[in-house]
C-alpha cells in the first residue's frame, strides 16, 4: 500500500547522487566534491574574507589602473587585460601582508592557475 492511497503524507524523494565535482573523479556524492577533493582553500575562512574591504579595492583598481595587462600574458609577447590582482607572497589573513605586500595583475586563467598551485588542486 502506498501512502499516496492511505491518504498520509509521504516524503519526497532524495535526489539520487551524481559524480563528485572533482574533474575525473566517479565517486558518488549528494552535491559538490567528495572528501577526498573538498576545496582545502584558506582564502575563504571568514576571518580572511574580512579583508576584502573598501580599502582594498581601492589598492585593487588603482593596481589595475597602473598595470592593465596579465604579466604572465606580457612575458608570453601576448598582450591579455588583467582582471585579477594576485599577492605575490601568500598573505596567511595577515592584514601588513594582504595590503601592502607585492602584488601582481593577472588575467582568470593565471590567477586561477596560481591558486589552484598554492591551494593543492591540481595534486
Amino acid at each position: 500500500m502506498s501512502c499516496i492511497n492511505a491518504g498520509a503524507w509521504c516524503p519526497m524523494p532524495s535526489r539520487s547522487l551524481r559524480p563528485c565535482s572533482y574533474p575525473g573523479c566517479t565517486t558518488l556524492v549528494a552535491s559538490g566534491r567528495c572528501e577526498k577533493h573538498t576545496i582545502k582553500d584558506a582564502n575563504h575562512i571568514p576571518e580572511r574574507q574580512r579583508l576584502y574591504d573598501r580599502k582594498w579595492r581601492r589598492i585593487r583598481a588603482g593596481h589595475l589602473a597602473n598595470h592593465p595587462w596579465c604579466e604572465r600574458c606580457l612575458n608570453e609577447g601576448i598582450y591579455t587585460p588583467a582582471t585579477d590582482v594576485h599577492h605575490i607572497n601568500r598573505h596567511e589573513g595577515d592584514s601588513e601582508k594582504f595590503y601592502n605586500g607585492k602584488l601582481e595583475s593577472l588575467c582568470k586563467i593565471h590567477h586561477s592557475a596560481e591558486t589552484a598551485k598554492e591551494v593543492g588542486w591540481n595534486e
